[in-house]
């Protein structure tokens, strides 16, 4: 892999991708600002906001780069069959027929939004040498359950569909995002599959991907982060009583993909978690469940950072390097 063009790497640079078996890190103290932000003394806990309220309190966590990498940037509209959804097509410079990343962003299907992963997106596209085709997607309560998943499902069809009318290498697609936006590019892939579309996805990566819990049980992890967690209990419950409607239950797998009962002819996987995720076991074990079936499947961590790190590459030196190694990644599964 090329070495991280941020200098902080010498100083962090234990503190970026790591395999299964990482040594668990203290909480660096750049992410350690950002929980101090999202939960500042004086403001009510997240759950006890309106939408509204709640959106732009998310969105503010955004740290943009100070030099942004360099991309060709276009809005688009696309026209899918539950009608037209915005998007947001990063292009490498002067770049003919790249492969294409659709990327699906966090916010747990209420909040996020073009805007709060527009950083990465333009670093991902610089990085990685690809296309990244950003969706915007609808969100929760707008339109509830399974709304979100169809329309990342019909966008990675419509990209097969009309590469070249964007001049992309439709043969060569990734289904990416992060937290709740993982969870909609998995479940995008398996839609095909179940569905008979010959969509070629070279792989699946996710980053600190929501698919459920490893246990029935809270694990001693997940008790740890419970609380003053950027994704702690409280929040996820408020999240989804706004995403899940009348007689949705949680334990669809199209909401937890950890529940399929088979993991078999999916594309191969690829997940980032983070050290300080109450997320990390289940993540650990979706790599699994899919490894046991015979998926290429790998697990890297990010062990001193939070989730939703992809959001915080201005002020996270840790979060930055983890971007950009993934970027690497994923570069390497699109050639």
């Amino acid at each position: 892999m090329r070495a991280p063009r941020n200098a902080a790497a010498a100083r962090y640079g234990a503190s970026w991708l790591q395999g299964p078996e990482a040594t668990p890190q203290p909480l660096d103290p750049h992410s350690a600002a950002i929980l101090r932000e999202f939960h500042a003394p004086g403001l009510p806990h997240p759950s006890e906001q309106d939408v509204e309220t709640l959106r732009r309190r998310w969105s503010a966590l955004t740290k943009p780069m100070l030099e942004p990498p360099p991309a060709e940037v276009e809005n688009l509209s696309l026209p899918l069959p539950q009608g037209a959804v915005g998007a947001r097509l990063y292009r490498p410079v002067a770049a003919v027929a790249p492969p294409v990343a659709l990327f699906l962003h966090a916010g747990g299907l209420v909040m996020g939004d073009l805007e709060t992963h527009d950083p990465f997106c333009r670093l991902l596209a610089d990085r990685a040498g690809c296309a990244v085709l950003s969706l915007d997607y609808t969100r929760s309560p707008e339109a509830r359950f399974p709304v979100a998943q169809e329309q990342a499902y019909e966008t990675l069809r419509w990209l097969h569909q009309n590469a070249a009318s964007i001049n992309v290498d439709g043969r060569r697609i990734a289904a990416t995002g992060d937290s709740s936006g993982g969870v909609l590019a998995s479940v995008a892939c398996r839609l095909l599959k179940e569905r008979g579309d010959r969509v070629p996805i070279r792989c699946q990566f996710l980053w600190y991907p929501s698919v459920g819990n490893a246990s029935a049980q809270p694990t001693a992890l997940m008790k740890q982060l419970a609380d003053g967690y950027i994704l702690d209990a409280r929040l996820r419950d408020y999240l989804w009583s706004h995403y899940l409607g009348p007689g949705d239950s949680p334990s669809d797998p199209r909401i937890h993909p950890l529940l399929y009962d088979d993991f078999a002819g999916q594309p191969p996987l690829v997940v980032v978690s983070a050290g300080h995720d109450p997320g990390t076991e289940g993540h650990l074990a979706y790599v699994r469940r899919h490894a046991e079936v015979g998926v290429a499947a790998e697990f890297h961590t990010a062990p001193s950072t939070v989730h939703a790190f992809l959001m915080f590459l201005g002020t996270v030196p840790a979060a930055r390097l983890a971007a950009e190694q993934s970027a690497d990644l994923l570069a390497a599964r699109l050639r």
